[in-house]
């Protein structure tokens, strides 16, 4: 074993035995509830038992998950702060401009991918993805204004040249209660957060954003089957960051720590349970953030789309 290899090695052993220390704060920039709030709880006992270190969840939602975002990358801590956070990060950034570096923000690990699905209310009229095409006037819950799910709305929006009116929520979850009563048309969910309300025949799925029928909603088309490829460039990517100011041996025992978590099977079955495609590589380059924010800046230019 080579000195390189017997290094990484003891890293992996001493993030499993670390000391004992004070707490860690993981941001979650949503609210409870959220798709992303319980990816955070799935991992909190884990990461915490990991490191012998207590991880203190808290949400700070708002501004499509910019508050809790700039939190991270302008603290002026020296301990290490997580961020847990998803795609919406880099197209909420392009969308309305940075006020911070994007580098302050370090990648860590990716938790994976999951399938957004298309959703209307039983008390809509709009029952099918023929029914969209025929109705005005669509209105469309989201992550608030300037998320991914903003985005994605947009760009369906612009492909089908349909007037869908975005209504902003500080997770798309708390637009649930308005789909339900028929206050609301429709909203873009991952779908494992609609699959009861599908299974209790309160929600109606249009249509996924995945490359094939997911066995959960085997009756249910891909928007690739409608004919609807432009979504195609949104990745629906979960991760987590630190802040840049941490200590630099310590925010590589956490990286060491969760991709040792992602690699446990409880975990594993957790996030999957939550629609969670785990990644086989959770790694990250150093570039990843800055890479995903032009790439969505030359979306949001195609689409035509003011910042703001």
């Amino acid at each position: 074993m080579n000195l390189f290899r017997y290094f990484i090695f003891a890293l992996f052993l001493w993030s499993d035995t670390a000391i004992a220390g004070e707490a860690i704060k993981l941001i979650v920039p949503f609210a409870s509830g959220t798709t992303i709030d319980n990816l955070a709880k799935i991992l909190q006992q884990d990461l915490g038992s990991r490191l012998r270190r207590p991880i203190i969840l808290e949400n700070k939602p708002g501004a499509g998950g910019a508050i809790g975002s700039k939190f991270v990358a302008t603290t002026d801590s020296t301990d290490t702060v997580l961020l847990i956070t998803s795609s919406g990060l880099a197209i909420n950034s392009a969308l309305t401009g940075l006020d911070y570096k994007i580098e302050n923000l370090v990648p860590l690990v990716n938790l994976g991918s999951a399938p957004v699905a298309l959703v209307t209310s039983v008390k809509s009229k709009i029952h099918n993805f023929q029914d969209l095409l025929k109705s005005t006037d669509i209105t469309i819950g989201n992550s608030g204004q300037n998320s991914l799910t903003f985005l994605i709305s947009e760009t369906l929006k612009k492909d089908l040249d349909k007037n869908l009116i975005p209504v902003p929520y500080k997770g798309v979850n708390l637009a649930v209660p308005d789909l339900l009563s028929g206050d609301l048309n429709g909203a873009f969910l991952f779908y494992a957060s609609a699959l009861p309300y599908i299974e209790a025949k309160k929600l109606i799925p249009i249509a996924v954003m995945s490359n094939n029928r997911l066995s959960e909603l085997p009756k249910t088309p891909t928007f690739r089957e409608l004919n609807v490829t432009a979504l195609d460039q949104i990745d629906p990517w979960f991760a987590i960051f630190s802040n840049a100011k941490a200590d630099p041996k310590e925010v590589e025992i956490v990286k060491i720590a969760l991709t040792n978590s992602l690699r446990d099977l409880k975990v594993i079955t957790a996030l999957r349970n939550n629609g969670i495609t785990i990644t086989e590589n959770p790694g990250l380059p150093a570039d990843f953030l800055v890479n995903e924010y032009a790439k969505y800046q030359k979306i949001i230019q195609k689409l035509g789309l003011q910042r703001g």
